[in-house]
């Protein structure tokens, strides 16, 4: 891989959609131009907050292209291949290299339950016709199937893979993992909660975090006090990202984030990919007076209520 590094804080960008459900471009390359200007050590595309499960084909490209364009070689791009069946993953490897990203990031198939043998099966076939390096992305809540030790072990040890990300919330899972896998190994957390207590306890070589996006210097501090080894700094950061994440509880994760760059004047539109929508009126300004009472430059009152206003039937919102 040209672009070797995999630690510190990796932000799982959103897609910026405008109507239709069409990648806005221009807003995805300054979201990536902005996170790296503010420290951030990795950008990873189509993720879950991504959505890359909903995204048509043409418009997944899209997002890898100007993702990998906007981050202009500074820092990693990481392109989210999963998909439930082996050929259509490899595939996506395939397309995520040629557009330009350093890695694929790759969870189980979903929809149906598998074994390990099956997942032996599927990672191996992906990473060995994938021409750029796989990371692992365990997500059971998601895809109902869990990457377990002895087979992220088995892949790491044989060489198929470079790391995983682990989003289970786990943390007895993640000391497994590290114990089982080489040094080398990347290991990134994607549970904004348990950012500390895993890079402290060393489970985690870095962090996927979700929030990021909204404030990416509150991440890259946390990453530079434990790196300096202050733990007083790293809990007191710790504490602060999660007031940020209780933000989650008002509707899904990307839901959630593209109301808030919007409402900063990052984004276009909120929009999110059927059926998922937009958040009501009424979490918007609850999210609003958040982002005021923080000091960030928030759109009025009055052009939050003009947008609802103007809303065709395309979108359907979070209440």
């Amino acid at each position: 891989m040209g672009n070797t590094s995999l630690t510190g804080i990796v932000v799982p960008v959103v897609t910026p959609l405008v109507e239709g459900e069409y990648v806005d471009v221009s807003a995805l390359g300054a979201e990536v131009d902005r996170l790296v200007a503010a420290g951030v050590h990795g950008i990873f595309v189509l993720g879950s907050t991504g959505e890359f499960p909903a995204l048509r084909e043409g418009e997944k490209e899209r997002a890898i292209r100007a993702a990998v364009e906007a981050a202009g070689g500074r820092v990693p791009v990481l392109a989210g291949a999963t998909e439930p069946g082996t050929e259509r993953a490899v595939a996506w490897a395939k397309a995520a290299a040629q557009l330009g990203a350093d890695a694929v990031v790759v969870a189980p198939p979903y929809y149906y339950r598998m074994d390990r043998r099956a997942l032996l099966r599927h990672f191996s076939a992906v990473a060995k016709a994938s021409p750029i390096p796989l990371v692992l992305y365990n997500y059971p809540q998601t895809t109902g199937n869990v990457i377990d030790v002895e087979t992220v072990s088995e892949l790491a040890h044989a060489a198929l893979v470079i790391g995983i990300k682990d989003s289970g919330g786990d943390l007895i899972y993640l000391q497994s993992l590290t114990s089982r896998m080489p040094e080398s190994c990347t290991r990134l957390i994607g549970h904004e909660g348990l950012a500390a207590a895993a890079l402290l306890c060393g489970y985690a070589t870095g962090v996927v975090p979700a929030m990021a996006a909204v404030v990416p210097e509150l991440f890259v501090s946390l990453w530079e006090a434990y790196r300096r080894s202050d733990v007083q700094a790293v809990r007191r950061l710790q504490a602060e990202i999660d007031r940020w994440i209780a933000l989650y509880s008002l509707g899904p994760v990307p839901v959630v984030v593209k109301a808030c760059l919007w409402l900063l004047g990052r984004l276009q539109s909120p929009l999110a990919t059927l059926p998922l929508g937009q958040l009501d009126v009424q979490l918007v300004e609850r999210l609003r007076e958040w982002l005021d009472s923080h000091g960030l430059p928030v759109r009025e009152r009055e052009e939050v209520e003009r947008w609802f206003g103007t809303l065709s039937t395309y979108t359907r919102t979070w209440e």
